[in-house]
């Protein structure tokens, strides 16, 4: 992940609470609470491998809703968890925000997150009980 602070990008768009830090992610947190971590089979550092792990029927995975949703292959067993609920944040330095280039930048993404923000947060999806 790129560090705004040391100019490695313009641009960041981040999912978390507050940022830039985002620590401990909050399925990590979420998961250690409830003591449901001790019966994980696979941890991994990627969503994009947890997601292929549920499709290989390696059991449940912790996925956010635009990742799993679209695919046809992961069912999502009930609605989203609330707890898990985070915010988006498209982030820039401050001296760059009137810049043409990264407001035009800015705007877009905007826009086309808007556009799919049922996506986001989980209301576009089917809830479906797994049959096996």
């Amino acid at each position: 992940m790129s560090d705004l602070s040391r100019r490695e990008a313009d641009v960041a768009l981040r999912a978390g609470g507050v940022p830039p830090p985002l620590s401990h992610l909050a399925s990590v947190r979420w998961l250690e609470a409830r003591q449901l971590h001790r019966r994980a089979v696979l941890r991994a550092d990627s969503l994009l491998t947890l997601a292929q792990a549920a499709r290989n029927s390696m059991g449940l995975a912790i996925l956010p809703c635009y990742l799993a949703d679209p695919d046809p292959q992961l069912v999502r067993p009930g609605s989203p968890i609330g707890d898990l609920a985070g915010d988006l944040w498209l982030l820039t330095h401050k001296e760059l925000t009137k810049t043409a280039r990264i407001r035009a930048f800015m705007d877009s993404m905007y826009d086309a997150v808007l556009a799919i923000r049922p996506l986001f947060e989980g209301k576009s999806g089917v809830i479906q009980a797994r049959t096996s």
